[in-house]
């Protein structure tokens, strides 16, 4: 079996869609990462190349020692698959992951270890001379580990202008927990977030968003009756403590682009961990708790992560989530408010016709919306028994916003970036590498109607 050990890191696989007209189409295809006897390739986070092509963060357990390698495994269109391992210093810590590769590919953020696996750093790596060199590690808070977690480039400043990681920091006898952010803004000096008045030193940021100028972090922090609280951060400081209704605890994992969305998992009057989804569709800053039932037989769940879906068709929530179940199987799951909760297996294979070639599916890590496709990304076991990474796509049926080529509801610098390095391609252009007006390149007629959409958006 497949374990992510994080507290509340990646486990059930939902689909939530909401009103209008957006819904999954068919067509996609799916791709092993190619684990091989010894070297155990895992996927954590999925994005895409500056030409487009799908590009998947994660590591690669090789066979002397057992050690975990950093990894970023690009996809290419024939669905071949190339490894890219992510250094550090010779000799100083060899146990590494990259946790989370986002958009842009040229920055990762993730952890290492030292050989005793008793020590942590949180590292970032800048890829600008092509071979993953690392930029810096970044410091702890006073004496304790830490390690990196999800971070945001505000592209619109250009490449590496404004980075912003968080994560957490602990001590070395894990009594202490501490939300981190670092910022290029001060040289990635550490800085703690705020923690719930009354409350023990008990917290971790877990996903990181930019909106209309503002840091918004989303995580966990333990409050005055001891309990784990699910919190949005604003900055530095608390914006809001998630509502749980009858849950004994929460957590939150990630957020969406647009801050409507937030996922995680909560803890059952049971003791069971639950998916849990909360939005706040109104934007007015109040947001409401979902917890959508799992299948038969499957007792706990939680969200790993979610993107809102603009244009979508159902009664729920217009968002997208995903994870896996975590008991007493390990399934990847996918639901929707029409069909409910079901084996994402069987909506791949049977909605979509995709090859599985013999996958069991056990969680998904992360997944992209962008271009009219929906990318899902994972872990799980082959045919032959062997644990392996996997990626997949499907496509939507109809783009939800033209000109937006990574999928962040808006057309800006980046999509512009993405066409420009895709310009001059003759034939069999897609959608998402620029080809605008469906003729199979991508040229100036693309870049025409590019321009005309740019600064426009769709959440």
């Amino acid at each position: 079996m497949v374990r992510n050990p994080g507290i509340v890191a990646g486990i059930i696989l939902a689909l939530v869609v909401g009103s209008s007209t957006r819904a999954l189409a068919g067509g996609g295809r799916f791709v092993p990462l190619g684990s091989s006897a010894g070297e155990t390739r895992r996927a954590e986070n999925v994005t895409r190349d500056a030409a487009g092509n799908p590009l998947v963060g994660g590591s690669e357990t090789v066979p002397k020692g057992g050690l975990r390698e950093a990894a970023m495994y690009l996809i290419a269109p024939s669905n071949a698959v190339s490894k890219q391992t992510l250094t550090v210093a010779a000799g100083t810590r060899p146990r590494r992951t990259a946790l989370y590769v986002p958009r842009g590919a040229n920055i990762a953020v993730g952890r290492a270890t030292d050989n005793t696996g008793s020590q942590s750093q949180a590292l970032l790596w800048e890829d600008t001379a092509g071979d993953a060199t690392p930029l810096t590690p970044l410091d702890k808070l006073g004496n304790s580990d830490s390690e990196g977690g999800k971070y945001y480039e505000d592209e619109k400043e250009g490449p590496g202008a404004h980075i912003i990681a968080v994560g957490v920091s602990y001590a070395s006898d894990f009594s202490v927990f501490l939300p981190t952010i670092w910022t290029s803004d001060n040289g990635f000096v550490p800085q703690q977030l705020d923690l719930l008045p009354g409350g023990p030193m008990n917290g971790a940021a877990r996903a990181i968003v930019r909106n209309d100028g503002m840091t918004i972090i989303a995580g966990t922090a333990v409050g005055p009756a001891g309990s784990s609280e699910a919190v949005i951060w604003n900055g530095m400081q608390v914006q809001a403590v998630l509502p749980r209704g009858s849950l004994l605890a929460a957590n939150a994992a990630a957020i969406s682009r647009d801050t409507r969305f937030v996922a995680g998992l909560g803890i059952s009057a049971a003791f069971n961990s639950v998916p849990a989804l909360w939005s706040d569709e109104d934007g007015d800053g109040l947001y409401e708790l979902h917890t959508p039932a799992l299948p038969a037989g499957l007792l706990r769940g939680a969200f790993n992560a979610v993107r809102d879906l603009p244009n979508a068709r159902g009664d729920g929530p217009a968002a997208i989530a995903v994870g896996c179940s975590l008991g007493p199987t390990f399934e990847a799951l996918i639901f929707d408010p029409d069909s409910g909760v079901r084996l994402l297996e069987d909506v791949l294979a049977n909605d979509f016709g995709l090859d599985l070639q013999g996958f069991t599916l056990e969680d998904a890590t992360d997944l992209s919306v962008g271009g009219g496709v929906l990318r899902v990304c994972g872990n799980g076991v082959s045919a032959a028994g062997q644990p392996d990474g996997w990626y997949a796509e499907v496509a939507l049926d109809a783009a939800p916003c033209p000109g937006d080529l990574d999928g962040d509801s808006q057309v800006g610098l980046t999509d512009l970036a993405i066409m420009l390095s895709n310009f001059g391609i003759p034939s069999g252009a897609t959608p998402e590498q620029g080809d605008l007006d469906g003729d199979g390149d991508v040229d100036l007629s693309d870049l025409a109607t590019m321009l005309s959409l740019f600064g426009t958006s769709c959440a």
